[in-house]
Parts: structure tokens; sequence; C-alpha cells
């Protein structure tokens, strides 16, 4: 066998290392089944968090490369040529290929059966680099981003772009008023900051208008008023602000108007509001009312937990165009009461997730499906306008299946709620 790996790691070492940088209960761990070529499979299937500083003391004692999650970049034109499923099963990503050898990062890097596999089935030698298994599961959202990307770009029939494009064109005739109720309502607490120091209950509320702008208007093609919305919000996080912050905040809201006055469709991505609409395709059927209370069926397809009534709108029409069963809940602790238990008021085989939530926030509803173990029932997508890397790598340590940030890419949130449930 050619690889570079050590022989010395044993399976008390592993277990050792693992108890060392991990809270959680191991015991599973102890049986005879777990070895240490199926070890960190096993910590992965348990939804074990392990501490990136356990693969970093792994690479040293097998004395080879460690790579950070920031770090790990795989590379993408080699991965569309390798059996890409094939390597992530077996937690290994592509590197970098040149004069027959390969360099691959893995986060299990005992399992040379696959890897002695990998050098007979591509004829390379492979040089092996350890990285984390969070680092493998962000690799592959970004390589799942690309996939969709791609998928969508080259489709030569009416593809679900083009459906979404005509339901956003239909819902925005719905939603304007909405919208523009919103931004009258953060007008409003700009003109008072001009007079001088505001009321705090103005100020939250200006604040959580702005934020839901800067969700929903870039899904609806207003790529710069969501950005100015955004920068709104921002601004009203930081009151009391300076006299060149005060400007610029009423010059943003000027200008937030101004882009949603000028045109009725977000810069051509929408088509006219002058397109047909008829009753049956924009009615509200009775499952676009927030469930706060009692459910109308127990089990359905997609649960979106959103407080955002615009976006949600526009994600639950076009969830129910592609046939799915749907129902909607605006308050967090409400979806994690629905949810949890071994006999669950509410079973959806997918949940897609706002951060910001009134009463629990999406990050607490994750947690506490985790610890119900509710997640082995269900997968969550994950929505929030912030899509900072320690965010999304919370999120699929807690047991998220994907992450997609907003503005919402429709036909991307489409592809990947598709991709969950075939999955």
């Amino acid at each position: 066998m050619r690889l570079q790996v050590a022989t010395t790691i044993s399976k008390g070492w592993l277990v050792d290392k693992s108890r060392e940088y991990c809270n959680e209960d191991l015991s599973f761990l102890d049986t005879p089944k777990v070895n240490e070529s199926n070890l960190i499979f096993a910590l992965q299937s348990h939804r074990i968090r392990v501490n990136e500083r356990f693969f970093a003391n792994l690479a040293s004692e097998l004395g080879v490369p460690f790579i950070r999650s920031d770090d790990l970049e795989e590379n993408s034109e080699l991965a569309a040529t390798l059996p890409y499923r094939v390597l992530l099963e077996n937690l290994a990503l592509p590197l970098a290929l040149s004069d027959g050898r390969m360099k691959i990062a893995t986060a299990n890097p005992l399992n040379r059966g696959f890897l002695t596999m990998l050098e007979e089935l591509l004829h390379v030698k492979v040089e092996l680099c350890v990285t984390s298994i969070d680092a493998i599961e962000h690799a592959r959202c970004k390589h799942e981003e690309r996939k969709v990307r791609d998928e969508i770009m080259e489709s030569e029939t009416e593809s679900i772009e083009e459906k979404a494009k005509t339901a956003i064109a239909q819902l925005w005739v719905r939603y304007r008023p909405a919208i523009l109720n919103r931004l009258s309502v953060v007008e409003a607490a700009a003109v008072e900051l001009l007079k001088g120091p505001i009321d705090e209950g103005v100020r939250r509320k200006a604040e959580g208008e702005a934020h839901k702008l800067a969700g929903s208007l870039g899904t609806f093609g207003f790529s710069d008023a969501s950005r100015d919305a955004r920068e709104i919000e921002i601004l009203f996080q930081s009151v009391p602000l300076g006299a060149t912050q005060t400007v610029r905040l009423s010059e943003l809201v000027v200008d937030l108007r101004s882009q949603l006055e000028k045109e009725q469709t977000g810069s051509g991505n929408i088509t006219s509001e002058k397109s047909t609409v008829t009753s049956t395709q924009t009615s509200t059927s009775s499952g676009d009312s927030p469930a706060t209370h009692g459910l109308q069926e127990s089990s359905v397809d997609v649960l979106l937990v959103d407080d955002d009534e615009v976006l949600s709108g526009l994600l639950l029409h076009t969830l129910k165009t592609q046939g799915y069963r749907t129902e909607w809940i605006v308050d967090g602790q409400v979806a994690a009461d629905k949810l949890r238990g071994p006999t669950p008021e509410l079973k959806a085989r997918i949940v897609v997730l706002d951060v910001n939530l009134p009463s629990l926030d999406g990050i607490s509803v994750l947690r506490e499906l985790s610890r119900t173990g509710a997640l082995k029932e269900m997968k969550v997508i994950m929505l929030t306008v912030r899509s900072s890397e320690p965010e999304v790598l919370s999120t699929l340590q807690l047991g998220a299946f994907d992450h997609v940030p907003k503005p919402v890419s429709v036909p991307v949130l489409m592809q990947r709620v598709k991709r969950a449930l075939e999955s």
C-alpha cells in the first residue's frame, strides 16, 4: 500500500481524544462494532460535534498536514470529474491532481480501504491532508450551491426559475401595498430621528421592518433596494446616530422609496405588473394563514417557519405550485412545540426555518429539535439575511441539512427542497 498513513493509531487513542474534545455521551464508541477505521463515521452518524483540535491532533499523530475549515478550498473542476458522492460519503474532498498524484483532504484518514480503492481506481498516488467533519460539510454545501446554479442556467425547458418569475410577478401585485406600508414605518422613524431622540419601541419596530424588507425585496428582484434596507437596519441598530449617519439614513430611505415607486417590478428580474393574474393563481388557501393554534393536517411535505408574511406568501405559493403539501408557522416557540416529542402534533419532512423569529429564534429552535431527537424524522433548511461562515457552521453542527441566504433565490430554494426530499 502506497499511502503515507501511520499504522500506530489505535481505537483507544481515538476514543480518548474524542472524549477529550467532546462533552457529549460517547458510550456508543465502546461497542465492538466500532473500530479505528469507522470510529469517525460513527461520530458523524450520531451527529456528535467534535472540536477541530481533535482532527489537528490526529493529523499530527499521523504526520500529515492539517487544513483548518477557513483554509479548505476544494478543486471544483476536479470534483466535477470524480465520483463526488462517493468521496463525500467517505468524508473526503479533492484538492489537486498533477503528475499522477492526487491531494485529498479527509476527516477520516484511517479509512484505508477507501483510500486504496481510490488509488487503484484512478491510477494515482493519494497524498493526504486531514481536515474536520465540519469543514467537509461546509465544502459540500458550497459545491451543491454551484451545482444548483449550473443546473438552473443549463435548463433548456421551462425551468423552475421561469415558473418562479411568473409567480413573483403575480405576487408582487398582491404584496406591494404591504411592502410600501413597511417602508412607511421606516420613513416615519427616520423623520423622528431628524427631530431628535426616538422612542425605543419605534426604533425596534423600524429595525424589524427594515430587516423584513432586506429579506423580501431581493426575492422580488430589487437587489439594490434590499442592500439599502439592510444598511437601514444596521443604522437603526446603531441608534443614537451622529449627524452624518442620520443624514445617510434619510438618504437611504428616500432612495428606497424612489426605487419602489419608480418600477412596478425589480430591475427586470421579474415580469411586468401588467401580467395576467387570475383569481385562482393568487387566491389565498387556508394553508396561507400562519398556524398558531390548530393545524388542518398532521403531516406535510414542507413546513415554513418565518414571520415575514410577504416572503412567506411567495414561498408558499411557489411550493404549492410544485405540488408540495405546506404549512406555515410564524413563531419559533410554536414551531418547536409542535415538532418535538415522541408523538409530535405536526410531522414535516422538510422544515424551512428562518433565524430571526419571535419568541424563540431559529438557532434555538434547531437546537431544541436536535436535543429532542426530532431531526431524525425531518430535514431542516435554514434561512437568514446574515450568512457568515460561523453561523453556517453552527447550524450544520446542530444538524441542519442545508442553508440558504436571504434574499432568497426561489429557484435555488426549490432545488434545495427537492434535493432534501430525495436524499
